[in-house]
C-alpha cells in the first residue's frame, strides 16, 4: 500500500506488480527479460522495512525450503520492484532489532541463547560483523545517533560505534524491570540525544488490558558525533561493565 502523506485525503495505492530486476551477486542491478519476470515474495509475517539509497527495503522473517526467500525493493519514483538474488539471513524463531546508519542496515539478531549483528547494504549484501558481547541480552528495539546505534535490551542501554566498532553498555534498562516474555519495548529519538521509551505488558488477571511505562533516556552530549571530547576510548569510560575495573568512578 502506497500513501502520500503530504496529502492526507489521498486514497491509498496498491503495487501489485512483479519483480522485474535483481541483484547480482557483484551487486549490480539486472532488468530481467519478460519471461523471467518474479512474483514478489508474500511474507507469512510481517517482514523488516527500512529505507536504503532511496529504496523501500523488505526482509523476510522466514525461510522456505522449496525456495529461499530473498531482500526484495520498491522503488516509488518508477514503480519498480527489485528482488535480490543474494542468499538472506534467517530471522525465523528469534527476536530481533534493526536501524539504518547512512546506507546501511543493522539488524541485530537474538536466537538459541546467542546475540549476532549483520549489516545489509545494496552493493554487497549482507555482512556477518560477528557476536556481540554477553552482556547483551533481551533485545528490544535499536535506533540511531549520528554513527552510533543505540540498543535497547532487558539487560540495559547499550551504545555502538559503527566505526571502531566497539559495543558498551551505558545504563539499565529504561523500563522499570525487564518483561522478557513480552517484548513490547519500543523506543524512538524525540531530540538529538533524547529517547522516549514505551513498554507495556499485560495484567495478571486480564489479558486484554495492559499497563503501559514510559521513560526518557537522554544521552550526555558528549557520546554523539562531532564532538571534540568523543575520542577511540570515550565508549570505554561510559562502560558501566568497565567502570570499575577501570577505577572510573
Amino acid at each position: 500500500m502506497i500513501h502520500d502523506l503530504s496529502n492526507p485525503f489521498s486514497s491509498p495505492e496498491t503495487s501489485a506488480k512483479n519483480s522485474s530486476q535483481t541483484i547480482s551477486d557483484r551487486g549490480k542491478i539486472l532488468r530481467l527479460p519478460p519471461d523471467l519476470i518474479l512474483n514478489v515474495t508474500r511474507y507469512l509475517q510481517p517482514p523488516l522495512a527500512c529505507t536504503l539509497e532511496g529504496q523501500c527495503v523488505f526482509i523476510p522473517r522466514e525461510q522456505y525450503t522449496t525456495r529461499p526467500s530473498r531482500v526484495c525493493m520498491y522503488n516509488p519514483e518508477t514503480d519498480v520492484w527489485t528482488e535480490d538474488s543474494r542468499a538472506c539471513i534467517d530471522l525465523g524463531n528469534s527476536s530481533c532489532a534493526h536501524t539504518v546508519v547512512g546506507d546501511t542496515l543493522h539488524v541485530v539478531r537474538e536466537r538459541r541463547e546467542e546475540t549476532d549483528h549483520w549489516i545489509y547494504t545494496l552493493k554487497k549484501g549482507w555482512k556477518d560483523i560477528g557476536r556481540l558481547p554477553e552482556t547483551v541480552n533481551g533485545v528490544s528495539f535499536a535506533q540511531t545517533l549520528g554513527r552510533l546505534v543505540l540498543l535497547g535490551c532487558d539487560s540495559g542501554i547499550h551504545l555502538h560505534d559503527t566505526i571502531s566498532g566497539d559495543w558498551s553498555r551505558i545504563g539499565d534498562s529504561p523500563v522499570p524491570e525487564p518483561y522478557s516474555e513480552y517484548p513490547s519495548v519500543v523506543g524512538t529519538c524525540i531530540t538529538d540525544n533524547t529517547l522516549l521509551c514505551l513498554h507495556t505488558h499485560r495484567l495478571v488477571d486480564d489479558e486484554d488490558d495492559c499497563l503501559m511505562h514510559a521513560s526518557l533516556v537522554t544521552l550526555n552530549e558528549t557520546l554523539l558525533y562531532p564532538s571534540e571530547e568523543m575520542g577511540w576510548g570515550r565508549l570505554l569510560e561510559w562502560d558501566t561493565d568497565w567502570r570499575g575495573p577501570l577505577g572510573i568512578q
